[in-house]
């Protein structure tokens, strides 16, 4: 922020020093007044004006809430300071027009040349001149229409106004020329000479067609800067007498190229059964009704989210909770492809029990076979045939077990002295619960095992045999 504050401050004392340039010529006085120290005036005046510019451009790469409430915005310093300096420019340049003796000494001339300095330096709003060639002829025409063919402006009048709306390449071909009424024609032949070249012109919107890119998706905005583009650009070269009228097949072909499979299919079906070449106005026409389409459907599909966003939330939470949940691991557990084990084929070719048997090995989630704990799961989805918290690849159909089975079961639990190992008691109880929801009743396989304690010395127990 105390770089953006000192760069407003530049800015407030580049705005003084360009909206009293004239004030501070005057102070001169009539000796000193010649058109070298006007020219030196004007020079500086140009480049706090560039500074300015450059400033300005900084301040807006760098906008943020906080810097958009400063005066420097709020108050539209830019503006403010762009007018002063047109005035001053035009005074100045006023100015030394006056000092320039007139040809003809008579008294009519001096008339012409005060009612000149009274008055101020009319506004044009022109486009910047970049130097790019298919720039070049909408710029030409319209500058020769305002400004070059205007009996009102002087020829002074007109470099200023020529040397401000040019910039890169073009601007510095000129940058160089003096500011006299003598030198506009000068600096006018020097673009015309170089821009006005058919041959590059012509090359330059042949540029712009072919490096136009495919679009990947039908959306409004990219097909409408494909359809301008190419309109813009035949009307160019129609102008400069390219024939385009006979490049309807080839056009057609060339844009077809450019439109994504939706859009290139919907063309297709609007051909029909046809066998006749289309031409290029068939395709225009097809496009525009498509770029219609796509407005009409866009500005309904954001209203849509727009009413959907006002409605309760609350379900969706939970269920955005539990996709999060499942999701973390977009790797199959099983065969470590690139999809969620649900999905799996292979894993849903495996027998309930193998199934069963993998989750455990792997210590995967029984409800949503996600990689965590199920006490951990916040998926609210249950099993599909029975509506209990196991997953429904897990499902077994419900049987009776035995009664040793349950006796066993009920046996190896209840073994667990108080100061068993905390391990030990899970594994038991993982066991347990494991055997008590397996069907069809199965043998298992038991050990004996000697299990040491904090208690007793040594107690023995028997366990399942994995």
């Amino acid at each position: 922020m105390s770089t953006v504050g000192s760069t407003v401050d530049k800015q407030h004392d580049l705005h003084g020093r360009i909206a009293s340039a004239f004030v501070n010529t005057k102070k001169l006085g009539a000796d000193k007044l010649n058109k070298f120290t006007l020219d030196a005036r004007i020079k500086t005046l140009e480049a706090n004006w560039t500074r300015f510019q450059n400033n300005h451009e900084r301040l807006v790469g760098a906008l943020t809430d906080e810097v958009r409430q400063l005066a420097y915005f709020t108050d539209n310093l830019y503006s403010t300071c762009e007018e002063d300096y047109f005035a001053s420019t035009s005074s100045i340049l006023q100015l030394r027009e006056s000092l320039v003796p007139a040809q003809n000494g008579n008294g009519a001339d001096d008339s012409v040349a005060r009612s000149s300095s009274s008055r101020s330096l009319p506004k044009i709003c022109l486009p910047k001149f970049t130097g790019n060639y298919h720039e070049w002829p909408a710029f030409c025409d319209l500058f020769d229409s305002m400004v070059g063919s205007n009996s009102d402006i002087n020829a002074v009048e007109k470099l200023h106004y020529l040397r401000s709306q040019v910039s890169g390449d073009a601007s510095r071909l000129i940058a160089n020329i003096a500011i006299t009424k003598e030198n506009f024609a000068r600096a006018w032949t020097a673009l015309t000479s170089r821009y006005e070249n058919k041959r590059l012109l012509v090359n330059s919107y042949l540029n712009r067609l072919f490096e136009l890119k495919p679009l990947t998706q039908a959306t409004c905005t990219d097909l409408k800067n494909l359809l301008a583009t190419v309109k813009e650009s035949l009307g160019a070269l129609e102008s400069l007498g390219v024939p385009v009228q006979q490049w309807d097949v080839l056009m057609v072909y060339f844009v077809a190229r450019k439109l994504d499979p939706k859009i290139l299919e919907a063309w297709e079906l609007h051909l029909g059964e046809s066998t006749e070449l289309a031409n290029f106005s068939q395709l225009e026409l097809f496009l525009e009704s498509r770029l219609r389409t796509l407005e009409a459907v866009g500005s309904r599909n954001s209203s849509s989210k727009v009413a959907a966003g006002q409605k309760p939330a609350s379900k969706p939470k939970a269920s955005a909770r539990a996709l999060a949940a499942v999701a973390t691991n977009s790797t199959c557990s099983f065969c470590s492809s690139a999809h969620y084990i649900a999905s799996c084929p292979d894993f849903a070719t495996k027998s309930v029990v193998d199934r069963h048997d993998f989750v455990l090995r792997k210590s995967l989630c029984f409800n949503c076979l996600g990689a965590h704990r199920l006490n951990d799961c916040r998926s609210v989805k249950r099993c599909r045939r029975c509506k209990k918290q196991h997953h429904t690849l897990l499902h077994r159909e419900a049987a009776s077990p035995s009664p040793q089975t349950n006796a066993a079961i009920q046996n190896n639990a209840s073994v667990s002295p108080p100061g068993t190992n905390a391990g030990s008691v899970a594994f038991a109880h993982l066991a347990s619960s494991h055997v008590t929801k397996s069907t069809p009743p199965v043998l298992l396989a038991t050990v004996r095992v000697r299990l040491l304690s904090d208690a007793n010395p040594s107690l023995v127990v028997r366990v399942l045999l994995n």
